[in-house]
């Protein structure tokens, strides 16, 4: 698989890098048309989380715009994320957790759930049990994965995305572009873990 450069891919909206790590929509923010390209900007963080010896996970947090009845909906970027679980020393700094913390700085719940309202959050590989529950807290409504997650997965796999107590549970699509997010895990296992012993 060639590597995408999500900059390029949220083109022509320039991209500024935040904390010097995650690559963000600029300026007016980038619009995409389909689920096709959300994950087309995940799949390319994912890549950048490889280079980085990050587990290659990504994702895109959007918001569906207006759109005729009929015609193919259009989404406005609201944060790109990778993992830096390793970067940061901190086992919560999924792809997810990322993304949210990107929206959501500074706001309170019912402000976060309010700029998420309706959002389509596109990642990777199906989100965990912790960044199930967090999506759900703060109220994004569909969640569109690519590979499944058999050991930790909680939006379908192991626990159903409606499973958390008191969560109105989001709408939930599997298998986008599954077999690109496995070829990226493959490459990432196959290799040492500069945070493991196997790694120096």
């Amino acid at each position: 698989m060639s590597k995408l450069d999500p900059c390029a891919v949220l083109a022509p909206v320039a991209c500024a890098t935040v904390g010097g790590s995650t690559p963000q929509a600029a300026g007016p923010a980038a619009l995409l048309e389909s689920d096709a390209a959300l994950m087309d900007a995940a799949l390319a963080e994912a890549g950048l989380a490889l280079a980085e010896r990050e587990v290659p996970v990504g994702c895109v947090l959007a918001v569906p715009l207006p759109f005729p009845t009929g015609a193919p909906p259009r989404y406005r970027v609201l944060a790109t994320a990778r993992n830096r679980t390793n970067a940061s020393f901190d086992p919560t700094r999924h792809a997810e957790m990322v993304a949210l913390d990107a929206v959501g700085g500074g706001l309170s719940l019912p402000a976060l759930r309010e700029a998420l309202r309706g959002a389509t959050l596109c990642v990777t590989v199906e989100p965990c049990v912790m960044c199930a529950a967090a999506l759900q807290r703060a109220g994004v409504a569909r969640i569109v994965f690519g590979a499944a997650n058999p050991k930790f997965g909680g939006v379908a796999s192991v626990l159903p995305a409606q499973g958390a107590p008191g969560a109105a549970g989001a709408a939930v699509e599997g298998g986008l572009r599954a077999a690109e997010a496995v070829a990226l895990l493959k490459q990432f296992y196959n290799r040492p873990n500069a945070r493991t012993t196997a790694g120096f």
